[in-house]
């Protein structure tokens, strides 16, 4: 999600201090023909990203009425400054609370510890989408 934000100019359109509501709706608008291409093509997609608003969310799922998942995933925030600090380009402390207080302020769908080592998070995340293809 952020490449598509940022391809696009998007990344500049802040509201209450966050990329806008309406930025990430028009980037939902962006990927949604590419997304619904792909699905009815039976392979599964999986959108990345931090998701500050509740309504870019609603906005995905309405534009993408097919079967799905949603995982919030959560770690304390020390844990997310801390790995914020080992990226190429990291935001920065300050930056990494803001995000944090925003996207933390909701969960949607199935909530993901992410504090585990990377493959058994991805191991609990792939037990939920091979149990949906079973459905």
């Amino acid at each position: 999600m952020d490449r598509v934000l940022d391809e696009n100019g998007l990344a500049d359109d802040w509201e209450d201090g966050y990329i806008s509501q309406e930025a990430f709706r028009k980037a939902n608008s962006i990927i949604a023909g590419e997304a619904k291409r792909r699905l009815e093509n039976g392979e599964t997609v999986i959108f990345d990203g931090n998701f500050y608003w509740e309504s870019q969310i609603d906005d995905l799922v309405r534009r993408l009425d097919y079967p799905h998942n949603i995982f919030t995933l959560t770690a304390p925030l020390e844990v997310c400054i801390g790995r914020d600090m080992g990226r190429e380009n990291p935001h920065g402390k300050e930056a990494a609370k803001a995000v944090y207080k925003k996207s933390a302020s909701f969960s949607r769908g199935i909530r993901i510890d992410v504090t585990k080592e990377l493959d058994a998070c991805v191991e609990e995340i792939l037990s939920y989408i091979g149990e949906q293809k079973q459905l």
